[in-house]
This record gives structure tokens, sequence and C-alpha cells, in this order.
């Protein structure tokens, strides 16, 4: 992965969609409040503790956005299309899965989600990961509710978010980088709601027996203890 350095702005298609600053669609203190101080607990932590533990089988969705570049520099990230967000819901909330992202890459990166009911962005949040690389969300608005925030096991990364599925609109899954303040990435640009075929995806488990994706095969992914 690699952070370009640029100043470029975003299409105005971008700032129409209530972008935080002119290149980061999650947002900013500007698009979804004031940005946080840091994650909740476990944020952009490893999820499960290791173990013996079978496999959990997670269905496959049909609720699925395919990440392509919002900016110049966002290719430089991982090759355009080669990551999905797969959506799921768990306990009232939604959580995405970004297959095809290989988290057993520490380098820093700033996974984020929010859902678009209308014009307004709702919900917008952010989670470094690893943890430790909080210089990649630099600017952005963080996850704060307990629980929330990305999450690696084995090579899956995903994210409790704080979307609500009692809402309907189109949900944006982003990955990105901040340099010093300026962002470059990917998103969705949108996936429409459909919770009626929104499978369960439970977090936090030793182990899960993903299906096949457009971009990888699945297979099971046990979390590091």
């Amino acid at each position: 992965m690699k952070a370009a350095l640029t100043t470029l702005i975003l299409a105005a298609a971008m700032i129409f969609f209530g972008c935080g600053d002119d290149n980061n669609p999650e947002g900013s203190a500007g698009s979804g409040g004031a940005a946080g101080s840091g994650g909740a607990a476990g944020s952009g932590g490893t999820a499960g503790s290791g173990g013996m533990a079978q496999a959990r089988e997670v269905a496959a969705t049909s609720v699925v956005g395919t990440l392509s570049p919002y900016n110049a520099d966002g290719s430089d990230l991982f090759p355009p299309n080669s990551v999905e967000a797969h959506w799921y819901q768990w306990d009232g909330k939604y959580v995405v899965l970004y297959r095809g992202y290989d988290a057993t890459d520490m380098t820093g990166i700033c996974p984020g989600n929010s859902i678009a009911v209308g014009q307004a962005f709702e919900n917008i949040s952010n989670s470094p990961y690893p943890s430790s690389a909080s210089a990649a969300c630099e600017g952005a608005t963080l996850a704060t509710e307990p629980g929330a925030g990305s999450f690696g096991c084995g090579s899956l990364l995903y994210y409790v978010t704080q979307i609500p599925t009692n809402i309907e609109g189109d949900l944006w899954g982003t990955m990105e980088l901040s340099v010093s303040g300026v962002f470059e990435g990917q998103t969705t640009f949108g996936t429409a709601t459909d919770l009626a075929n929104t499978p369960e995806f439970e977090p936090g488990l030793d182990a899960y027996d993903l299906p096949a994706s457009g971009v990888d095969s699945g297979g099971v992914v046990s979390c590091p203890p």
C-alpha cells in the first residue's frame, strides 16, 4: 500500500454527498458532528481469543458493494474493484465485511461507513486498523459507541458499524488513508439497504467459515489469541 501525498480536490459529485472534507465521504467534523477523540474499547483490534472453537459458518449476503477510487490517489491503496463491502446485521446494527482486503497486512488504513438518507449522510464512523495506526484516520469522525469499530480475524477485516438496521437508505463502505488530514481512498458509492436479505454476522467469535465472494475464495479464518 502506498500513501501518496496529495492535495487533489474531489469532484463536485463527492462534495454533493456531504463529505466532511473535500476528500472524505465518511466525514470529518463537518459531515457528521465533531470528530471523536478515539474509538470504542476494542476498536481496531483483533476479534476472538483463538483456541479450538469450531468456525461459525457465515451465510452469503446479496447486499454487496464494490469499492472504487473516489479520488486520483485512491487506487494506490489497492487495485480498484478488488475489495467488496459485504453487509450483515447483528443486534440492531449493520456489520460490514471488507472482503478482498487482507487484514494480515498491518499497514495502517482507515475503514469507515455511513448511511445516506436522501442527500444527508448519517451514522458516520471510522476506525483505524490496526488500532495503533491512529494517524490513518486523522481528521475523521471516529467510532465511539461501545463495541463499534474495525476488527481483524485472520485475513478478514470486518467493522461493527454505528448504523441502526431500522432505517433505510444507501450504505456506504469506505477504505481510505489520511495523509496529514487529506484523505485518499475508495468507496462503494452507496448500496441500497435490504434488511430482509441481510444475514446475521456475530462479532467476536474465534473463527469464521466464509462463503466465496467476487474477490476471494472464502474459507475458514481464525482469530489470533
